[in-house]
């Protein structure tokens, strides 16, 4: 799939976006098991969006707004002019087969706030935008149906991003766009790095497997700014969706030590159930023979890419929605409409069989037979097994049951990973 031909990494001060694409503008205007037979429920607190009195808006649990004075405010404006630049420079360029050096290839563009001939003029202070392997994550956007000028306009229109409340354990940060296609995350300097490394296997794996539940990463960027902070980041497709409510959510890994939410949290907006909830309370999702053993090969499929890197401590996310009567009907005739438009959505890319319907969900029945949609997809796929995740291996393993801990070798992880979800998890 590749070839060992290159271009070479260039520094620009400013490129033109194409006029086809140039409507993504470039002035940006942001003004539960209990004792009883039936399992245990938990309501989730509700928050709604509210002006306030200089017209913000309050956190919600679809995010916060990024307004004027928020502190990612400078930050959001580096990423819609960037990504609009990078991915209208990119569309422009001819198609053709990936090289080795495709991968190594950095782009980088300075931003003056004062502007040049070839970048607007702009609020922020002055940064550097560097874009990875541009044009291999271009073939990844084409693969999965992504219309560059659709996602420049999800990403840098006038829309704000959206803060996520709910970083990573890592410290990662997460942003989100406002049609809700699309997140980006903070990524380390060594998750950067390491993925980097790794990018054509990646781009292989992804390229051959349509249906991964795996990250679709579409771009790699940095962010430098005026203070020299570098701030590396990561785009990707949005597993969970806003406009549906989300019944229960689960981070499962596999292992069962300290994989138990606290009584008290589990009523908490936001909450995300693990490994040994989803079993205390007696969850069930069934999918049906045909369809699990779809599944299951592609688990088999993205576990052994993971493995094979040496990646580890990786989990599914499941996202629940019971669906009403009314969801039902409501949901079949959107179904029809698209498909007499013979319209393709990002979740649904055209392969032989698809795991997920139109809508990037499952269709499946709970433990009670209620019928009910799955979202999932495998999430946090980027720590290598290091040394320090070696060592608490060996810690851990001095006082817990080895199988239980979550730092283990990537082959006993992503085995362990499967086979919970095989025998625990799908039905």
């Amino acid at each position: 799939m590749i070839s060992p031909n290159s271009e070479t990494s260039s520094f620009h001060r400013g490129q033109s976006t194409p006029n086809s694409l140039s409507h993504a503008s470039s002035d940006i205007n942001i003004d539960q098991k209990s004792n009883n037979s039936k399992p245990r429920q938990f309501s989730a607190p509700t928050i709604t969006d509210v002006p306030n009195k200089i017209g913000r808006k309050t956190k919600s649990l679809n995010g916060e707004t990024i307004y004027k004075e928020h502190p990612s405010h400078a930050i959001m404006l580096n990423i819609k002019l960037g990504i609009q630049h990078s991915v209208g420079k990119t569309a422009a360029r001819t198609t053709r087969a990936l090289t080795l050096r495709d991968f190594e290839e950095k782009e980088s563009t300075f931003f003056p706030s004062d502007g040049t001939l070839e970048t607007p003029t702009h609020k922020s202070t002055d940064f550097e935008f560097k874009d990875y392997a541009p044009l291999a994550f271009r073939h990844i956007r084409e693969r999965f149906q992504i219309d560059p000028a659709d996602y420049m306009v999800s990403i840098s229109g006038h829309g704000a991003l959206k803060e996520l409340l709910t970083p990573g354990k890592s410290g990662a940060l997460f942003y989100k766009t406002t049609d809700d296609k699309f997140l980006i995350k903070t990524l380390s300097k060594q998750e950067s790095i390491y993925f980097r490394g790794i990018l054509s296997h990646y781009y292989n794996h992804v390229m051959m497997n349509p249906n991964t539940l795996l990250p679709r990463f579409f771009q790699l960027f940095r962010i430098k700014t005026a203070r020299g902070r570098k701030i590396r980041m990561v785009i990707m497709h949005n597993i969970l969706p806003s406009h549906l409510s989300i019944s229960e959510r689960f981070d499962i890994k596999g292992s069962t030590k300290g994989r138990v939410t606290k009584e008290e949290l589990r009523s908490k907006a936001l909450v995300t159930l693990k490994d040994l909830d989803f079993i205390e309370l007696g969850r069930k999702i069934v999918i049906g023979s045909s369809k699990k053993r779809q599944l299951m090969a592609q688990v088999l499929a993205d576990t052994t890419f993971l493995k094979d890197n040496k990646l580890m401590d990786f989990s599914l996310l499941i996202g629940i929605t019971h669906l009403t009567p009314e969801m039902i009907i409501a949901r079949k005739e959107k179904e029809v409409r698209l498909n007499s438009k013979n319209k393709s959505l990002i979740l649904s890319p055209p392969n032989s069989f698809s795991l997920c319907e139109f809508d990037g969900a499952m269709e499946g029945i709970d433990e009670n037979g209620n019928p009910i949609l799955i979202y999932c997809g495998i999430i946090d796929i980027l720590q290598e097994y290091s040394l320090k995740k070696q060592i608490e291996n060996f810690v851990k393993s001095s006082t817990y049951d080895k199988h239980t801990i979550s730092a283990v070798a990537p082959e006993q992880y992503s085995d362990r990973f499967s086979d919970f979800i095989r025998s625990k998890i799908f039905f």
